[in-house]
């Protein structure tokens, strides 16, 4: 009966505990917007790590952080670029661009197109 009970709970509980490690991006009222959108289309959102929120230098309505999160062995990527334009909605996040621009690529593009830095 406890264990039908807890599963349930479990079951029902939204899996929201995605973590902004250096407490970054508190200077910015759409963080909690922007981290649901990185992370709407991971595998596992809740397991993501992010860090380094900011503004980017070139664009006012680019939201930048760095983002690990898990691969399909369930192991973590690295950190990695992930940007999203608040006005437009566009995404730039490295595991859905690594396959079109490359491992060794995919950064360089992220930061050249959106002006987020790289470290």
């Amino acid at each position: 009966m406890l264990r039908t009970a807890l599963l349930l709970v479990l079951m029902t509980t939204g899996a929201s505990a995605q973590q902004i490690i250096d407490k970054s991006g508190g200077d910015i009222p759409e963080t909690a917007e922007f981290v649901g959108r990185i992370t709407k289309n991971l595998l596992d959102p809740a397991s993501a790590q992010i860090r380094s929120i900011s503004r980017s230098r070139t664009k006012p309505d680019m939201i930048c952080s760095f983002l690990n999160a898990k691969n399909a062995m369930g192991g973590y990527m690295g950190f990695h670029i992930a940007a999203i334009d608040m006005k437009t909605r566009q995404r730039f996040i490295y595991h859905e661009l690594v396959d079109r621009y490359g491992a060794d690529s995919a950064d360089n593009v992220i930061s050249f197109d959106t002006g987020c830095p790289q470290d």
